[in-house]
Order: C-alpha cells, then structure tokens, then sequence
C-alpha cells in the first residue's frame, strides 16, 4: 500500500492494508459488537516494510497498532529513525525493527565519544562519514600491507565487512529493536 504525504490520510491507507473487505472496525465499534479484534485484521500478512521518513513513521506506526497490527513485525530502513545520543526514540515506535551500522547504535565506541566531546551537534548523516572515514582508514591499511588478497573479516564502525581473496568487500548491519523507547541491537 502507499500512502500520501497528508499526514492526516496515513489512517485511510493503513485502513485498506490491514482491514478486509473495508470493514468498519475501529476500537469503538468492536467494543460494542465483542468481537475478537485479532480475528477481525487480513491474516495473510507476515509482516510489514515501511518506507518513511521520521515524521512520517512516527505517525504511521502508531496507526499500524490502532489498527490491530501491533502483533506484526514493522520493518523499516535507518532512515526512518532518529535516535538521540543515548539511542533513545520515540516510545510511539516501539516493535519497530532497522538495521544500521555499529557507530550509530552503539555508544561506547572511543573514537565516537572523543568526537563527541569535541563537537556534540553532529547529524547522524556526518556520523555515518565519520564511520566510513574509520573503515576506509583501515581498509587502506590493509590494501597497503597485501593482507586484502587474503580473506579477512572484521566488525567495522559501518557494519562487519568481508573482505574476499579477490579485493570484494562486503557489509552486514546490526539489526535493532526499539523497546520502551531505547534502540537495542538484536543480531547482525
């Protein structure tokens, strides 16, 4: 389903997506017919990807769970969160899953705290520079050395990249969750 850039039309989408045959079933209407509310939403979704900027997401996610999707797993990209220095989010987003890299979801990494003692203001688009800026680093050193024509793996500060016998280097993000508001790494 898509859905218009009128903030205010995300209910009529998300309506159509998950409500078979345009039923009436909002909150108020079950509770007067006692109908099982999880038997009333399309049954034959896994899942949902939502493509979303922040603003967007923060008021799509709650409209998913209004309408009976919160038991569905919400997908969506990095660029649909925006986390605070303590990778706190909004609390709307709870379920939301993402993938990102390792400098933006975690926070004890050195060279990230000394970056932010010298300049606390930065966007996460500069972040993700600085992230790139690291792995690039250490990426020509090992161009530099010749152990790139041996396979090498190693947790980068842009995810865990592989690097293979013939030079192909390849990234894995972390995948996260937020829970009670806090951005918490699920795997890579």
């Amino acid at each position: 389903a898509s859905y218009p850039s009128q903030k205010h039309l995300y209910t009529n989408s998300v309506k159509q997506l998950l409500l078979p045959n345009g039923q009436n079933l909002e909150p108020s209407a079950l509770k007067k017919r006692r109908i099982n509310s999880r038997n009333q939403r399309r049954q034959d979704i896994d899942f949902i990807f939502v493509i979303a900027n922040p603003d967007s997401m923060r008021q799509i996610k709650p409209t998913l769970n209004y309408y009976y999707a919160d038991d569905l797993p919400v997908l969506t990209t990095s660029h649909a969160i925006e986390l605070s220095e303590q990778l706190t989010a909004d609390p709307d987003l709870n379920g939301l899953e993402f993938c990102d890299m390792p400098w933006i979801l975690q926070n004890d990494i050195s060279l990230k705290k000394q970056l932010h003692s010298i300049d606390s203001s930065l966007s996460s688009a500069v972040e993700r520079l600085y992230a790139l800026g690291v792995d690039s680093y250490y990426l020509h050193s090992l161009l530099t050395a010749g152990d790139a024509y041996n396979s090498v793996r190693f947790d980068g500060m842009t995810g865990q990249l592989d690097v293979t016998s013939n030079g192909k280097i390849t990234r894995n993000l972390y995948w996260a969750k937020i829970s009670n508001g806090k951005s918490r790494v699920t795997g890579n």
